[in-house]
């Protein structure tokens, strides 16, 4: 049997009398989709060719349909004395098809979706930082019409979220996933979006076999896993099993508590699943665990069935009974609560009523796994780095990713570990990058919540015009922003270190290694060697000072020179002085003086010449 409906329909405020079938089609996770057939004549008249107005009518406008009962006296009897029906739905016409009929008749097939189907506009890339979920729903959505995309926000997490990537996700898919992530309710009820539990009404479903029928599904499927992901600040993976979470509502749904412990029974070993939401401790690795495992638990058991009660809408829920199985079995018994989560209404030219649904148990604290909860492959791409001072002083930075956005701050990540060729416990190379370096960015798993800098990039844009090639290839080197240069030199025979700054110019220390083994070091300027301790100089050759004019040795207390197996010798061309308190000369053997003139030694009481 069919229930008798009075369809009222209107398009772009155009309302539609005569229409042959309407179907309309609700899911939980992807777009509502409607079909209508209207007949040529309705639209273009009588006397049309083809094409002359309906598809500027029809194309992009608003469409509402609603049902009332067919007789509005009998019509309320059966309705708990309404005349309407709950149901309402608002969608989009995007399509139309004209042609002939079987019977040679012409009309048109109108379809379209949900007002949903405008956040498929455009894949986008943007980043959110330390925001709710409701937040980020809100400015997801704020372009587009509230009137078609009014938003009804009541999650159960209410958290601030460090770090959030929408990367080439159009916003419905961005919004679904973020939704599954955190296991919230996210749907669009014909009339707006809802986040959070749905609060639909509750609607008895006798299951008669005649005017409505419902089907009970318990599968079994692979349900353990451990879920992990590395923590840098505790440097240790946090992990969470569900074998070690319970499952609360499952208290009140013995057939969900049978099909989960059994699935575990048949499939013990666990998956291995990196988070997908980010674990700050080990309190939040238990709780994505057992959200996890709730709505593993949620698929096991469905229904499905048909029936012709209008008010049966996506959210809804349905209070399922009907007369017992059993051969013998007479009376009546509950079959338990379910939300729909896919409802298909259709109604025929004669206003006939039915429609197709699915729903899960009505206990379930979040909604079954759906398409959308894998998340974005990350490719590795240039951003540009703007903020060194990382609070934990782990030597990370936040980088501006190059992406049209509208606001700078939309392309802002969030503190960003940089990969070395060494690092460890308090050793490892220190180089990072400058505010304003371009930087290649990679990602952790593909993950594009988990950026990593892989490197940093030259660029033609620099203050002090460096050129990076040479043609030779010969040089290698590091220049700090202050200027610190160390460059080495591969010319064949002239190989050669230099230690300079090129804000100071002509100050550098150059190392040269010649073909024989000898190391020459070179400065243009002064060299100053300053030690708190000892200065060893160690030959097992000869030392040679030479200086264009003077050598001064200088010590605050005793100056010794000691020639261990032959002679000191000091030389001047012009004079030799000496000046001390006393000067001693003990010699072993002999004391020879000479002078090509005359020889004195004076003193205050005696004088020998």
């Amino acid at each position: 049997m069919a229930l008798q409906v009075d369809t009222r329909i209107q398009i772009g405020g155009k309302e539609i009398l005569e229409f042959t079938s309407l179907s309309i089609s609700q899911s939980l996770f992807g777009h509502h989709h409607f079909s209508l057939n209207i007949p040529f004549d309705r639209l273009e008249g009588n006397t049309g060719t083809f094409l002359s107005k309906a598809h500027k009518e029809l194309c992009g406008k608003s469409i509402t349909i609603s049902f009332g009962t067919a007789d509005d006296l009998l019509g309320a009897l059966g309705n708990g004395g309404k005349t309407d029906f709950d149901f309402a739905f608002q969608g989009i016409v995007t399509q139309i098809e004209v042609g002939n009929q079987g019977d040679l008749t012409g009309s048109f097939q109108v379809q379209g979706y949900s007002p949903t189907y405008l956040l498929e506009d455009a894949p986008v890339r943007r980043t959110f930082l330390k925001q709710g979920l409701a937040a980020i729903f809100k400015k997801v959505l704020q372009p587009y019409p509230a009137d078609l995309l009014g938003l009804r926000a009541q999650p159960k997490h209410t958290a601030p979220i460090p770090y959030l990537a929408q990367y080439d996700e159009s916003n419905f898919a961005f919004l679904h996933r973020l939704a599954a992530q955190y296991g919230e309710w996210f749907y669009y009820d014909g009339k707006q979006l809802q986040l959070g539990r749905p609060a639909g009404k509750e609607i008895d479903f006798i299951s008669d076999g005649v005017r409505a029928s419902f089907n009970l599904n318990i599968s079994l499927r692979h349900s353990a896993f451990v879920v992990s992901q590395y923590n840098l600040q505790q440097h240790k993976t946090l992990k969470s099993s569900s074998a070690s979470q319970s499952v609360s509502w499952l208290g009140q749904n013995p057939l969900a508590s049978f099909a989960l412990s059994e699935s575990e029974r048949l499939f013990p070993n666990p998956m291995q699943l990196p988070s997908v939401v980010a674990l700050d401790s080990q309190a939040t690795a238990e709780q994505v665990a057992a959200r996890y495992k709730s709505q593993h638990a949620t698929n096991l058991v469905s229904c499905n069935g048909w029936g012709e009660n209008p008010d049966m809408q996506l959210g809804s829920v349905i209070n399922a009974s009907g007369v017992g199985l059993g051969s013998y079995v007479e009376s009546e018994e509950s079959f338990g609560k379910y939300f729909i989560t896919s409802i298909v209404h259709t109604v025929d030219e004669l206003g006939n009523y039915t429609n197709m649904f699915e729903a899960v148990p009505w206990s379930s604290e979040h909604p079954p796994l759906g398409p959308y909860r894998a998340q974005p492959v990350g490719h590795p791409e240039l951003a540009e780095v703007f903020d060194l001072q990382d609070p934990e002083r782990l030597g990370r930075v936040r980088v501006r990713y190059y992406w049209p956005v509208e606001k700078p701050a939309d392309a802002e990540s969030d503190w960003v570990r940089i990969s070395t060729p060494y690092s460890g416990d308090g050793k490892g190379q220190l180089f990072t990058p400058e505010v304003g370096s371009q930087v290649l960015v990679g990602y952790e798993h593909n993950r594009a919540e988990q950026p990593l800098i892989l490197g940093n990039l030259f660029h033609p844009s620099n203050k002090q015009g460096a050129k990076y090639t040479n043609p030779q290839n010969n040089l290698k080197g590091l220049q700090t922003a202050g200027g610190n240069k160390f460059v080495m030199t591969d010319t064949a025979g002239q190989q050669k270190i230099v230690i300079s700054n090129s804000n100071n110019k002509g100050t550098a220390i150059e190392v040269g290694f010649n073909g024989d083994g000898s190391v020459n070091i070179k400065s243009n300027g002064p060299i100053s060697l300053t030690a708190g301790g000892d200065i060893l100089l160690n030959a097992q050759k000869d030392i040679t000072l030479t200086a264009g004019n003077n050598i001064t040795l200088t010590a605050k207390k005793n100056v010794m020179v000691t020639a261990q197996e032959e002679a000191v010798a000091l030389e001047a061309k012009m004079a030799l002085d000496m000046v001390a308190e006393d000067l001693t000369a003990d010699f072993r053997n002999n004391l020879t003086i000479n002078a090509s003139a005359q020889a004195k030694i004076k003193s205050q009481d005696t004088d020998i010449i």
